[in-house]
């Protein structure tokens, strides 16, 4: 069985003088029901690639969690892991945070802070509808770079879901790991564009 790699969010712990890398455990269960096993990884960007040297990857979840510029190692460290996918072709699904990392870094889009989308839900619409769950206090509202198409958009026009025109590169502002059950819809989605390394939308 192939692993997908997820990124982890970062947390200070007061009162201990740590630092954390984190992964919700329901990512687990999430990824082995798209018929993977789950490779977290450090954010440690000088040698993110060489730590998953040997595996056979099947590709790359960007999770949710930290603002951008929040963690600068966690920054680092999926820009790395997004060049590292892209020169070998494998997919790259990112979710919420990761959505908006794509968004901005590939997507050249324009990311602006909001109130009303953390701890709700709403519809999206699109190639993609459907009532969605929403923890997000960033959207994006625009996509400049031709390459990247619009999957959905939440009813206020910001972009909840992206796709690359050629490359396997999606992501979604949702997530799907939270849902109990896991929405039937998502794990077609997702298990399809990790098995024939393209968006099937």
């Amino acid at each position: 069985m192939a692993y997908i790699l997820i990124t982890q969010r970062v947390d200070k712990v007061e009162g201990r003088e740590e630092v954390r890398d984190c992964l919700d455990q329901r990512w687990w269960k999430y990824i082995e029901r798209l018929g993977f096993k789950p490779f977290p990884v450090p954010n440690k960007p000088e040698s993110i690639l060489e730590i998953a040297k040997g595996l056979d990857v099947a590709g790359l979840i960007l999770s949710g969690g930290n603002d951008i510029g929040e963690a600068p190692e966690r920054d680092k460290t999926e820009k790395h892991l997004i060049d590292g996918m892209r020169i070998k072709s494998l997919p790259i699904l990112g979710v919420c945070r990761g959505h908006q990392v794509l968004s901005k870094y590939l997507g050249k889009g324009t990311l602006k802070k909001i109130e009303g989308h953390a701890g709700t839900s709403h519809t999206v619409s699109g190639e993609i509808n459907k009532k969605v769950n929403s923890y997000h206090d960033w959207v994006v509202t625009d996509l400049k770079n031709p390459n990247f198409k619009i999957l959905a958009k939440a009813q206020d026009g910001t972009i909840e879901a992206i796709s690359h025109k050629e490359e396997p590169i999606m992501s979604v502002m949702w997530h799907p790991e939270r849902l109990d059950p896991f929405d039937a819809e998502d794990l077609t989605l997702f298990r399809l564009f990790f098995e024939t390394r393209s968006c099937p939308l």
